[in-house]
Order: C-alpha cells, then structure tokens, then sequence
C-alpha cells in the first residue's frame, strides 16, 4: 500500500467518499498556478509528472488530466479526485494542501441512507 509521504495527510489510496461516508471535494488551488509553479521548479513537463505519478502506484495520472488541471484556458477542471490529487502532490514532493484545497461533507448522507434503505420517490 502507498502511503502518503508527508504527516498529517491520508493515504493515497484513500477514495472521494470516505468509509465514515464523507464526500471529499478537490479543488485545485489559484487556478492550477501552484502545481504549475511546483512543475516549473523541478523542471517538469505535463508528461514527464505522469510518469513520475505512475511510479508511485503503477497506474499514475493520465497526462491528459494533468493538462487540464494545469491549464488557465477554458479546458481547465477546477476538480479532480483525492487520488489524483495526492498523486500528483507526492510526485512533485510537496504538500498536498500547497496545490490543491480539499473540503469534506456529508451533505448527501440523507439521500444515501434513503438509497441503501430502498426508498425511491416513487409511490409502491
């Protein structure tokens, strides 16, 4: 198992919804500049971080999905997932909380104890 490399943040296999049923929301920070600013130091191109990422856990970021997070053009995503996010965090060897703001919520708990319960707005 791959285990995040600085204290205080949880492993990188951790998933968008966490076992004690939080959502976790990951934004990337200032529009992508931080993690541009991280590449840019270690002299990393957007192909060069996915293989770094892919060293990591063996199946890495798709460098498509870099781009778009780096990117301060219409394709940019503000959003990814913990997974990606951490991944991308320990191969530039900085912390995650530098490149990317994560947020967690249980705002959806209802509907997904209505779900698992078998309800459906639906009349029987």
């Amino acid at each position: 198992m791959t285990h995040s490399p600085h204290p205080g943040e949880p492993d990188l296999v951790t998933r968008s919804r966490t076992s004690d049923g939080y959502i976790i929301d990951v934004r990337r920070r200032d529009h992508g500049r931080a993690i541009r600013q991280a590449m840019d130091t270690r002299g990393l191109s957007i192909k060069q971080l996915a293989r770094r990422t892919e060293l990591l856990d063996g199946k890495g970021v798709n460098w498509r999905t870099i781009g778009f997070l780096v990117s301060q053009w219409a394709s940019g995503r503000e959003t990814t997932t913990y997974r990606n996010a951490a991944l991308i965090a320990a191969a530039l060897d900085v912390p995650l909380a530098l490149l990317f703001d994560v947020r967690t919520s249980r705002a959806f708990d209802a509907l997904a104890v209505s779900t698992e319960r078998g309800d459906s707005e639906e009349a029987s």
